[in-house]
């Protein structure tokens, strides 16, 4: 049972890799300055936004 949840395991992380690679080349399409948090744990990731007026990405 274990060998069959390992496997598993590594083959959801392969998908998200995979899926991870086209949402970026599909955000670098649309503009290079989309930042896409893909959720894998050696990925870049972006910090989160400061609070306060003018600091929503809405108001700027």
């Amino acid at each position: 049972m274990n060998e069959k949840v390992i496997a598993l395991r590594r083959a959801e992380v392969d998908l998200q890799e995979v899926l991870a690679k086209i949402s970026q080349k599909i955000a670098e399409s649309v503009s290079p300055d989309v930042f896409v948090d893909t959720g894998l744990p050696l990925a870049p990731h972006k910090p989160p936004h400061k609070k306060g007026y003018g600091n929503n990405i809405k108001e700027k």
